[in-house]
C-alpha cells in the first residue's frame, strides 16, 4: 500500500536566506546548492534529508544528515514519522528525483513545491522491511562516505604542509629545522616584492610545468551516450571532478592532441566561472573540452607539489584577480603561466616524496566511489521496485 509522503514524514523549510553563512562556521548551511556551506549558529538538531526546493535545470540535490544545522529557506527539512525509518524515505525520494524535476513547476527556475512534495507515494511496509530493503545501498553509502572523509583528511594534511614550507617557508634545513623559524636567512627579492629564502628565486610557473586548454569540440558532434566522456567546465566543482556528465563523443578529430585523452592523476583547472578550481582526474575514458585547463609538471618528481599549489589559496585569489571578465570571469592559461611565485626545485622535489604516495591513494579511492557510485546507482532502483529481493 502506498501513502502520501507527507504521512511518513514532516517537512519543513529553513528560514535563511543563502547570505547567511558564514566562512569557517561551526555548523553546516544546507542550501539548494549540491554541497552543504557552513555557518556559526544552528536552527535544527536532528537526522534529517535536505532536499533542494528549487534549481535552474531542476536537478534538485538531496543530502541526509545528522546533527546541529541550518537551512535556506527554499530546502526541505525532512524527518521521519513513527514506523518510517528515515533513509527508508530518503532512498524512495533519491529514486524519484527525475520524477520531481519532470514535474515541478517554473520556467526560469524550477521549484518543488509542498503540493508536489505532498502528492509523492511511498509504500507503507513494516519497519524491519524497510531497513532490510536498503542495507546494502546504505552499506554502499558508508562506504563512499568514508573514502571521502580519508581524501579529505589526506588533502588537508597535505594543504597545512604545503603551507609550512611553502608559505611560511618553514620546510627542513641542512639539520631537519624548520628554515625560517630556525633564523634561515631571507633575502629581498624585487620582483616579488618580499622576502624569500636565500637559495630561492622568482620564478614563472610556466618554468615548471604548462597550462594548456582542452579541445573546442564541435556541439554536433554530442551524443547522450557514447564510448568517450567529455569534461566540460561544469565538472570542474569545488570539491574535484564530478564525473556525470551529459555529453559524450564516440569518434576521435583527427587533430586531437594526446593531452586531451585524460588519465588517471591528471590535474585540471576550470578557466571559465569559477575560475581556479582544480581536482584530479581518476578516469581513463575522458576528453578535455575547451575552458578547462590540464595542468602538466615538467618532470613527475614535483607532480604533488604542482597540484597544492593550485590548490593553494594564495595562488587561487590570484588567479581570480587576473581573470577578466565582467558577467563571466576568463582565466587565460598563458597569463597563469607567467605568474611569478618563490621557488626551489630541490625543495619542491622533497614535498613531492613525501605527498606522492597521498596524493596516489586519494586517486585510487576516487576511481573506487565512481564504481561503488555506479553499483548503487543500478542496484537502488531493482532494489526499491522489487525487481531484487534481499532475504531477511
Amino acid at each position: 500500500m502506498y501513502k502520501p509522503l507527507t504521512t511518513a514524514a514532516n517537512i519543513t523549510t529553513g528560514k535563511l536566506d543563502s547570505n547567511a553563512a558564514k566562512e569557517n562556521g561551526a555548523y553546516l548551511f544546507f542550501t539548494c546548492a549540491p554541497e552543504p556551506l557552513s555557518i556559526d549558529k544552528f536552527s535544527f538538531d536532528d537526522d534529517a534529508i535536505l532536499l533542494a526546493g528549487n534549481n535552474a535545470q531542476g536537478d534538485f540535490h538531496i543530502n541526509r544528515y545528522c546533527g546541529k544545522f541550518d537551512a535556506y529557506q527554499r530546502t526541505y527539512v525532512i524527518t521521519a514519522k513513527e514506523g518510517f525509518d528515515i533513509d527508508y524515505v530518503y532512498y524512495s525520494l533519491e529514486l524519484a528525483l527525475r520524477q520531481l524535476k519532470r514535474i515541478s513547476q517554473g520556467s526560469q527556475t524550477k521549484f518543488l513545491t509542498m503540493q508536489i512534495l505532498d502528492g509523492f507515494m511511498i509504500e507503507d511496509i513494516p519497519f524491519d522491511s524497510q531497513t532490510n530493503l536498503i542495507a546494502s545501498i546504505k552499506a554502499i553509502d558508508e562506504k563512499i562516505a568514508l573514502n571521502k572523509s580519508i581524501n579529505a583528511e589526506l588533502e588537508a594534511l597535505a594543504k597545512t604542509l604545503y603551507d609550512y614550507w611553502f608559505v611560511q617557508f618553514d620546510f627542513p634545513d641542512e639539520n631537519g629545522k624548520p628554515y625560517k623559524s630556525s633564523g634561515g636567512k631571507m633575502v629581498w627579492n624585487g620582483e616579488l616584492k618580499r622576502e624569500i629564502p636565500e637559495e630561492w628565486s622568482a620564478s614563472k610557473i610556466k618554468s615548471f610545468c604548462t597550462v594548456t586548454s582542452g579541445y573546442p569540440f564541435e556541439s554536433e558532434s554530442y551524443l547522450t551516450s557514447g564510448h568517450y566522456k567529455l569534461i566540460t567546465i561544469k565538472n570542474i566543482q569545488d570539491d574535484g571532478i564530478n564525473l556525470v556528465v551529459n555529453n559524450f563523443i564516440e569518434t576521435l578529430p583527427s587533430n586531437l592532441p594526446e593531452y586531451c585523452k585524460l588519465k588517471d592523476g591528471d590535474i585540471l583547472m576550470s578557466l571559465t566561472g569559477n575560475v581556479g578550481r582544480v581536482g584530479l582526474m581518476y578516469d581513463n575514458s575522458c576528453l578535455l573540452n575547451q575552458r578547462v585547463a590540464i595542468i602538466n609538471p615538467s618532470k613527475e618528481a614535483i607532480r604533488s607539489y604542482v597540484y597544492f599549489l593550485f590548490k593553494s589559496d594564495s595562488l587561487r585569489m590570484t588567479m581570480e584577480r587576473i581573470a577578466t571578465g565582467s558577467a563571466q570571469k576568463n582565466l587565460s592559461p598563458v597569463s597563469t603561466e607567467l605568474l611569478n611565485i618563490p621557488y626551489d626545485n630541490v625543495v619542491a622535489e622533497k614535498y613531492s616524496m613525501i605527498i606522492d604516495s597521498a596524493m596516489k591513494e586519494m586517486v585510487l579511492r576516487l576511481k573506487e566511489n565512481y564504481e561503488l557510485i555506479r553499483l548503487r546507482d543500478f542496484l537502488l532502483p531493482l532494489l526499491m521496485n522489487g525487481q531484487v529481493v534481499i532475504n531477511e
